[in-house]
């Protein structure tokens, strides 16, 4: 499992340590340099975080890699303007 200074919570998942071949050329350039985290053995059932080995498995196979994007941030003073019947972003005003 890699990770990447240019993107917060995003984690890249390989077969193998150092394989990086059947990542797109844009994705790389993206993320960045991918730093090792650690690394998981795929023959074990557990899940990992919030990804399913099914899924983690599937998508190293098909793809070559899976990739871990992070959860989407709440943002509260949107939903609070939504519970309150109001725009969950104000109008802007022109000076």
């Amino acid at each position: 499992m890699y990770k990447t200074r240019r993107k917060t919570g995003v984690y890249l998942f390989v077969e193998k340590k150092g394989h990086f071949e059947r990542i797109p050329e844009g994705l790389m350039q993206e993320l960045g340099k991918p730093e090792l985290v650690m690394m998981l053995p795929l023959n074990n059932e557990k899940n990992f975080n919030r990804v399913s080995h099914h899924d983690l498995v599937k998508g190293i196979e098909e793809q070559g890699y899976f990739l871990q994007l992070p959860e989407k941030e709440e943002n509260l003073l949107h939903e609070h303007r939504s519970a309150l019947g109001l725009d969950a972003m104000p109008p802007k005003k022109e000076f």
